[in-house]
């Protein structure tokens, strides 16, 4: 993902286009976008989100009301994912009923800050650390998943549907020695779960061990659709994809390059960092002090490649 804030993850779910590098794109509310949900609903899709969480948090409201047919919002559901996803079930169900197609998009809050589980007796770790509490909603909001695909797996239309699971970014609890919840390029902020489940025989169960973002979501769905139709998206289908190899990442003041052998970023002090991306996955050796021309030069490269 592209870090905090939410709506950096939204644009590139549903528009394939990368944050702006100083500013924040809900700025820019008099400029088009290519998104996925304006190719559906040209194609006589019904779109509706179920969005637990405020959409009005960096000015995402205006966008999503322009991308979807309906919003459903819950705030009497008070950041508790279950009764979300059970209305959401719901209403899916309706949507089933009739001949035309339809994409949902199901928005989960209880796995955010501030980590407050709804349901003690899932917990796994129990403790108050923002790691523990995290632990114990990711695991929470895992069960209200397993309920839902559960009671919607009989339906006719299951058997024909496209199941994207992913996040729209993580959170830094601390680690690095940073302060928690200080936006950051380390792995903590940037790695988030993709599930991608379907008929499609190219979806091919087990771990596709290729580089990917949240840009190449829109268009992995588009692939898997047959859409095809001229597009500004800065990612690609994951169904298409020569591993490429490498990643790189420039927010505002933060870089970080990724590749098959090393991870190199600019911690919010501006200090290069360097670690071993086979043997080091939650970058804790900083390399950096051992080999500073390497940090210096993958640093570089992302700089180049956000010029």
């Amino acid at each position: 993902s592209f870090g905090m804030p939410s709506i950096n993850g939204m644009f590139a779910v549903h528009c394939s286009a990368g944050p702006h590098s100083p500013r924040f794109i809900t700025a820019f509310t008099h400029v088009r976008f290519s998104c996925l949900p304006d190719m559906l609903r040209r194609r006589g899709w019904r779109l509706e989100m179920f969005n637990g969480g405020d959409t009005d948090w960096d000015n995402s409201s205006p966008w999503i009301r322009g991308w979807y047919d309906r919003l459903w919002r819950f705030p009497e559901a008070r950041q508790q994912d279950r009764a979300v996803f059970r209305a959401a079930a719901d209403r899916l169900r309706e949507l089933g009923r009739s001949d035309r197609p339809f994409f949902a998009t199901i928005v989960s809050v209880t796995n955010h800050t501030p980590f407050v589980s709804p349901e003690p007796a899932l917990d796994l770790a129990g403790g108050d650390a923002a790691a523990d509490r995290i632990l114990d909603t990711t695991h929470y909001t895992d069960d209200v998943l397993g309920e839902f695909l559960a009671s919607i797996e009989s339906e006719p239309w299951f058997a024909r549907t496209i199941l994207v699971v992913t996040g729209d970014h993580g959170f830094n609890t601390g680690e690095h020695g940073q302060v928690p919840g200080q936006h950051d390029l380390h792995r903590e902020s940037l790695w988030v779960p993709l599930i991608i489940a379907g008929p499609d025989p190219r979806l091919r169960p087990g771990l596709a061990d290729v580089p990917a973002s949240l840009l190449d979501v829109a268009p992995t769905i588009a692939d898997l659709l047959g859409i095809r139709e001229a597009n500004a998206w800065q990612g690609h289908s994951l169904l298409a994809v020569n591993r490429a190899g490498r990643i790189a990442l420039g927010i505002r003041d933060a870089l970080a390059w990724e590749s098959d052998a090393w991870s190199a970023l600019l911690d919010p002090a501006g200090q290069a960092r360097l670690y071993d991306s086979r043997t080091d996955w939650l970058q804790r050796r900083d390399l950096a002090p051992q080999r500073p021309d390497l940090a210096a030069r993958l640093i570089a490269a992302a700089e180049r490649s956000r010029r």
